[in-house]
């Protein structure tokens, strides 16, 4: 299952489908047509849009022309092109037709079914973040980015549509990814090369007998690990509600545990095989955990104040371009030591 508590929403778009219009032609010997072209394509609920007819083979400007929307004649004059209106809840239909009779005298006629909806696209990698981590799993070099689209759409008679039986189109860039599209197939798992820095993930939506339901897309765009550091306590666990600085002071004991916590890379938690941990304090290299590569252990000895460098370095086995390094500048107070424990 997916977990969508981490998700966030990140594209709303909205329902519209169009019955096609019937263009009739009066005392012309040529086929006209005019079309409906509303801003935006897919408007939402309660939204304001722009409707805008456009002929074939017609100049708009002489015409004239009268909107009508919900049955109601809504605007009309010569050469009024243009109209703007807004549009009903989710649930509520808007018909728009227009009426055109040009200076030739054809009588062209065409009309729109606008029925709002909302369409988001959540998404997250499948990388890793530590507990209590508010927001989704980045994408970085080589990761998988799992997505699923969301739909609130009602039919004409206010009945909620059944995401199941919803047909979804998904897209990398403008490549159609065939395996994952289909009836029902609302979520994906998408894989690229590790060298792609960016792409566009989208998916149209549409009813099982095809009418457009709306499209959400999203810019996915690799991101770099990151790498911070908290305190071991013996008795409480982790501090993962204060990582350290870059300079830190410890104080009143005689050994102190610190814990790693790389972000975003390609692992289920932080003892995974894939990940390689390469620990150095003033620039010696030391060993983690024998089981727990990520926690450290430093044993203080003496009574003096002491001061240190600590480095550590994380990379992928499988992912080369998935690296991290931080450098933190320890100060141990009241407890000096003659020599860290792992030297």
């Amino acid at each position: 299952m997916l977990n969508e508590g981490k998700w966030m929403p990140v594209l709303f778009v909205a329902v519209l489908f169009a019955v096609p219009g019937i263009a009739t032609a009066q005392f012309s010997g040529a086929l006209e047509t005019v079309d409906i072209v509303l801003t935006p394509t897919y408007p939402g609920a309660e939204e304001r849009v722009e409707a805008q007819v456009r002929a074939s083979g017609n100049d708009m400007r002489a015409a004239e022309i009268v909107w009508i929307l919900n049955d109601e004649v809504y605007a009309e004059g010569v050469g009024l092109n243009r109209t703007t209106f807004t549009t009903g809840a989710i649930g509520e239909t808007d018909t728009l037709e227009v009426l055109a009779r040009t200076a030739q005298g054809a009588v062209l006629t065409d009309t729109v079914v606008i029925q709002p909806a909302a369409v988001a696209l959540l998404w997250e990698a499948d990388t890793y973040t530590p507990p209590f981590y508010h927001g989704r799993s980045l994408y970085t070099s080589g990761a998988q980015v799992r997505a699923k689209a969301s739909v609130e759409a009602r039919d004409n008679e206010g009945v909620l549509y059944n995401p199941e039986e919803l047909v979804y189109t998904w897209y990398r860039d403008t490549t159609v990814l065939q395996n994952a599209s289909g009836r029902g197939r609302d979520e994906v798992v998408v894989s690229v090369s590790p060298f792609v820095d960016t792409y566009i993930l989208s998916v149209e939506v549409a009813t099982a007998n095809r009418i457009p339901l709306g499209t959400a897309a999203t810019r996915i765009q690799a991101r770099e690990p990151q790498l911070s550091l908290y305190e071991e306590d013996p008795l409480i666990g982790t501090a993962y509600h204060r990582a350290l600085n870059a300079a830190h002071a410890f104080s009143g004991t005689a050994q102190t545990q610190l814990r790693a916590e790389p972000l975003f890379f390609s692992a289920e938690n932080t003892n995974s095989p894939a990940l390689v941990y390469d620990w150095r304090i003033q620039g010696t290299a030391v060993e983690g955990g024998v089981d727990d590569p990520a926690l450290l252990t430093i044993q203080l000895a003496g009574d003096e104040d002491a001061a240190t460098q600590t480095t550590l370095s994380v990379s992928h086995e499988l992912h080369l371009l998935q690296q991290v390094a931080r450098t933190w500048s320890f100060v141990f107070e009241a407890s000096a030591r003659d020599s860290l424990f792992g030297f």
